[in-house]
């Protein structure tokens, strides 16, 4: 679990681990694949 201070700096870091991980996954072999959810919530 990650906290952050802003909801902006927290959009930016999943899309950032969105991109990431979509390059790896478009040259990994399928046993190596991540996938991964994201869920954010205010509270």
């Amino acid at each position: 679990m990650v906290e952050f201070s802003s909801a902006l700096d927290a959009v930016e870091c999943s899309i950032n681990i969105q991109r990431e991980l979509d390059a790896y996954n478009a040259q990994a072999k399928q046993q190596k694949k991540i996938y991964l959810r994201i869920g954010m919530s205010k509270a």
